[in-house]
């Protein structure tokens, strides 16, 4: 038996758990920390999510895919976005695939 192992401390298909207010929040939280994602703040959003990474950029989330996956892509996009030198104001997670939107 071959073993699938993830480069994420968390468990692939594991979803935010948004059963009280402010739980899901931090538990995002809990991921963003624990793929070492540095953010200012994170805020709800009609399906998901905003994580602030600083003043000047947002990336969207949503409740509705796997959130593994959507941190995973964070961390791949992230480093390839700062070597092109290229400064983004959003990173939409939501759809199939990743939508950015740069500056001026």
């Amino acid at each position: 038996n071959s073993r699938i192992v993830s480069p994420l401390p968390i468990q692939i298909g594991e979803r935010l758990r948004t059963s009280s207010a402010g739980q899901g929040e931090q538990e995002l939280q809990r991921l963003l920390k624990s793929a070492n994602i540095m953010y200012t703040s994170v805020a709800p959003a009609q399906d998901g999510y905003i994580i602030y990474l600083n003043q000047k950029q947002q990336v969207f989330v949503t409740n509705q895919k796997d959130i593994a996956s959507q941190i995973s892509s964070l961390q791949v996009i992230l480093p390839r976005l700062t070597m092109e030198g290229r400064e983004f104001h959003r990173l939409d997670l939501r759809y199939d695939k990743p939508v950015v939107v740069y500056g001026d």
